[in-house]
């Protein structure tokens, strides 16, 4: 690599996805440990693999710390602009018990720690993200926001894993336009700081963040916004002028309000709220609903004609359904063009097929697409229900079949093959799904 031109040798060691790699690149030659100090990107996490290696006495004082490695690598670098290090997700499987009390060699948002390398590099800094060791982590309350932001006055983008945080000291930090918080602890439980000092935020990721009581999120640029929570707080505010795609997952909050009039993606999942309080939104087009009280979310949601494209689930049982669920989907969105199902939904559909008391009385006409999750109980008794829709709705055009893994094969095919012949007309995509798992298509279209 000495003969390369050194812009060359720079790229490829940019394209590195692992600063380990990096690490050793620079024990190659004297040129490559040179050039890897113009390396703008430090990305470095501690596997299960390296973790146990330095827990075993037998290789124990062979294993580098990986802080030292962080800081060598950050420290020797002119002009870093994005750092990505922590430990990776495989050890959230590690016992409380594997580990001592006063263990801190992975605590990555430890306050003396950060204080070693960030003082140093945070002029140029954009990116940050830190993956905290939650056994560590999770009894140690950090102020490392609020240092955050003091030194980085150019950070754009805040992604900060496993950790108890403080708002203590937390200054404004106009420049920041994306916000990832993500198994958090947060002494912030109506997100006021979160709202006062990141008025620029147009991307929101809050997963799993506990302490919250009667959270808002009032935030006039935000665009984009994921809210994931591990409590069940009292009330749930979200007032987002310019808010286009939502994903909101709760569980049964007393009251839930949403005011965001440019909002066209909208996902949400709960089990209830007592109290739904939204505006008509007259931009929606795509929705996607999951629930425990399926029918009693789709009754009460004040828009529907907007939909486009909706999507279905239920979080429960299907024996404990209500059976007018359905007849109140069709009824709700007229103007659907794409309609999927999940398994649960589906299912459903069958029980109350089965009653014979399905009646689709709504319109339709535009709808052009059907895609079901299928776990095929009965594939005579599935192949009815589906001709039974495709006569009720004479313009569908194409129908998207999956089906669970754990079907026979020879049930799957036969319902496939029963399809293609009963209705020609359709076009069919076959596929696979499984939970946890992407969708495998088998054929994208006869």
């Amino acid at each position: 690599m000495d003969d390369l031109p050194s812009p060359i040798v720079v790229e490829i060691l940019t394209r590195l996805n692992d600063s380990t790699d990096l690490a050793r690149c620079k024990l190659v030659s004297k040129t490559i440990n040179t050039l890897s100090e113009q390396v703008q990107s430090i990305n470095l996490h501690c596997s299960f693999g390296r973790y146990t290696k330095s827990r075993d006495p037998q290789t124990r004082s062979s294993i580098t710390p990986f802080k030292t490695i962080f800081k060598n690598l950050l420290l020797n670098s002119r002009n870093v602009v994005s750092v990505s290090f922590g430990v990776d997700t495989t050890l959230r499987s590690v016992s409380y018990d594997d580990v001592e009390d006063e263990d801190d060699d992975l605590h990555m948002t430890d306050m003396n720690f950060v204080m070693e390398w960030l003082p140093r590099v945070c002029g140029n800094l954009r990116s940050i993200l830190i993956s905290d060791f939650w056994i560590q982590s999770c009894w140690r309350r950090t102020h490392v926001l609020g240092l955050l932001s003091s030194y980085c006055h150019s950070l754009t983008e805040l992604a900060v894993k496993s950790a108890w945080l403080s708002v203590d000291g937390l200054s404004t930090m106009p420049t920041l336009t994306c916000l990832t918080l993500e198994f958090i602890r947060l002494d912030d439980e109506n997100l006021n700081k979160v709202n006062d000092c990141f008025p620029s935020l147009r991307v929101l990721n809050l997963i799993g963040v506990g302490g919250l009581k009667e959270p808002k999120i009032h935030l006039l640029h935000l665009k984009r916004c994921q809210w994931t929570m591990s409590n069940a707080p009292r009330l749930v505010t979200i007032i987002a002028p310019n808010l286009v795609k939502l994903k909101l997952q709760c569980v049964k909050p007393r009251a839930l309000i949403i005011e965001a009039p440019l909002l066209s993606d909208l996902h949400i999942s709960l089990e209830k709220a007592s109290d739904f309080r939204v505006q008509e939104f007259c931009n929606l087009k795509n929705l996607q609903l999951e629930s425990t009280d399926l029918h009693n979310l789709l009754s009460t949601l004040p828009f529907g004609r907007t939909i486009k494209n909706l999507a279905v689930e239920s979080l429960k049982r299907v024996d404990s359904i209500e059976m007018e669920t359905l007849e109140v989907l069709f009824r709700k969105f007229p103007d659907l063009t794409s309609l999927t199902f999940g398994p649960e939904a589906w299912s459903q559909l069958e029980m109350v097929f089965w009653r014979q008391s399905l009646k689709i009385t709504g319109q339709s006409k535009g709808l052009k697409d059907i895609t079901a999750y299928l776990v095929l109980y009965d594939v005579e008794f599935t192949l009815h229900l589906i001709l039974f829709v495709l006569e009720k709705y004479v313009d569908l055009s194409d129908m998207a079949l999956l089906i669970h893994r754990n079907v026979d094969s020879n049930d799957a095919i036969s319902l496939w093959s029963s399809c293609m012949a009963h209705c020609s007309r359709v076009r069919w995509r076959w596929g696979t799904w499984k939970e946890g798992t992407r969708d495998a298509w088998i054929s994208d279209g006869i």
